[in-house]
């Protein structure tokens, strides 16, 4: 449902690569081409001039209809666009919608049609025969890819062109723009690039938890001395502050160095915080001896 009402906020149409359409088509095929008797079968009925989906029909009822649908289906395989629009539109919408598309654009809209069509005739033909006892399997069955949603596949394709440098990048001209310094950045930058030469990469997708933790080690034993507390505010926070903006701005799914620290050593503690009662004594007792000088206001 989420994603149903993300895609009427967006108000923008989907589009479908033809791989995807006939990953949505495949489940049309599967479901026609289940057994008769497994007890859901998803069905079509002919009304009022078009094909619209039904999921009450009974196996029986299904065998039947099989020969005389396939009848009125296979010559629409030369139909127009819009004689599939009228046949097909219902079906297609509802399919959409479970996936959370409220609309496709025109390109994808008719590459979409002639899939579902093509896969109900194939899966009618197969259900078609295993209604008579034909139980072989269907090779053509493999050429239905997996359906994976286009804001996944966005995503991903986003996610794939993270680069550790690019990130830190677009980091900081938001930031500028902010009014971070110059000199958190050139930190940021610096902690970036120390991580991308441990690692051997800038695949920023690819770092993971136990990465940091051997970097932060890495640094704790590096011949440069660097204390602990230069290694928690300036190399950890500052990559920890670079992936949290990234996973905020859907550049990453999550944050590798969130909750990743060094500990530091407690002070050493050579006198109490505050002045002791002599010292408190010596000092108002000095500034009762200072005279004021000629100068020196009344």
């Amino acid at each position: 449902m989420d994603s149903i009402f993300e895609s009427l906020r967006r108000n923008k149409p989907v589009s479908l690569s033809l791989r995807q359409a006939v990953a949505l088509a495949g489940r049309l095929y599967r479901a026609w081409a289940s057994d008769p008797d497994a007890g859901s079968v998803t069905g079509m009925v002919w009304s009022d001039g078009k094909w619209e989906r039904d999921d009450e029909l009974t196996a029986e009822e299904l065998e039947v209809a099989y020969e005389t649908t396939l009848k009125r289906l296979k010559p629409l395989s030369g139909a127009s666009h819009d004689e599939l629009e009228r046949a097909l539109a219902t079906l297609a919408d509802n399919m959409l919608v479970k996936e959370g598309i409220t609309s496709l654009d025109p390109s994808s809209r008719r590459k979409l049609l002639p899939e579902l069509l093509k896969a109900i005739v194939q899966g009618m033909e197969v259900g078609e025969r295993k209604a008579g006892g034909d139980y072989r399997p269907d090779p053509r069955a493999e050429r239905f890819p997996e359906w994976r949603p286009p804001q996944v596949e966005s995503a991903e394709k986003s996610q794939s062109a993270a680069s550790l440098k690019g990130l830190i990048e677009a980091w900081w001209r938001e930031a500028k723009a902010a009014g971070f310094s110059e000199s958190t950045y050139a930190s940021y930058a610096k902690a970036g690039a120390a991580l991308g030469s441990f690692l051997k990469h800038d695949d920023a997708t690819k770092i993971t938890p136990e990465d940091i933790v051997a970097f932060k080690d890495h640094l704790a034993a590096s011949p440069y001395e660097l204390s602990a507390k230069t290694i928690k505010d300036s190399y950890l926070a500052g990559l920890r502050s670079v992936f949290a903006w990234a996973v905020r701005n859907r550049r990453l799914p999550k944050n590798p160095a969130q909750g990743i620290t060094i500990k530091m050593a407690k002070r050493r503690k050579l006198r109490d915080t505050w002045f002791s009662a002599a010292e408190i004594t010596a000092i108002l007792g000095a500034a009762r001896s200072v005279h004021r000088g000629p100068r020196e206001a009344g």
